[in-house]
């Protein structure tokens, strides 16, 4: 009898230390798990910041059209070029129209997303119209610099001699 005893709280104690030692496994397969979300986290906040670092620069460079004679065109082109191609580069730059939008939580961003996608559709249609201005000012520039350095030509042209 006191053997048996004996075994039983040698099974017992037995158990208990595989059931310890699964839980001890449990705990670091766990833990080194948990290790790499904080990585991807932490890429992704960083995404979001650098989306709204060139936001703010977007933003800018629309509130600077006019001063800086349509330079801040080059910027807010290449914006939209790699924003929407695709690319290791696009998350780091905001959507056209997400400049304009204040950064709120999940639940006031449900609310803006109409907000954003209108200024989006809005900006993109600014932005090709600004776009064929500029062919067009170019464009008239090239012919008055032709008229000026070839005049005699011009005239020929024009006459139809």
């Amino acid at each position: 009898m006191p053997n048996e005893q004996i075994d039983e709280q040698a099974q017992r104690r037995e158990l208990e230390r595989e059931k310890h030692i699964d839980r001890v496994k449990k705990a670091a397969m766990e833990k080194s798990s948990k290790k790499k979300k904080p990585l991807e986290e932490v890429g992704e906040m960083g995404a979001q910041a650098t989306q709204m670092g060139t936001g703010h620069i977007l933003k800018a460079a629309w509130l600077y059209l006019l001063p800086s004679l349509g330079l801040t065109s080059l910027y807010i082109n290449f914006h939209a070029i790699v924003a929407y191609l695709g690319g290791p580069f696009t998350k780091f730059f905001c959507k056209l129209g997400q400049e304009w939008v204040p950064k709120v939580g999940k639940i006031g961003a449900k609310k803006l997303a109409p907000v954003g996608k209108g200024l989006e559709i809005g900006e993109v249609i600014v932005i090709i119209f600004m776009d064929i201005i500029i062919f067009l000012a170019i464009l008239i520039l090239v012919t008055i610099i032709y008229i000026i350095t070839h005049p005699v030509e011009t005239v020929r042209e024009t006459i139809g001699l």
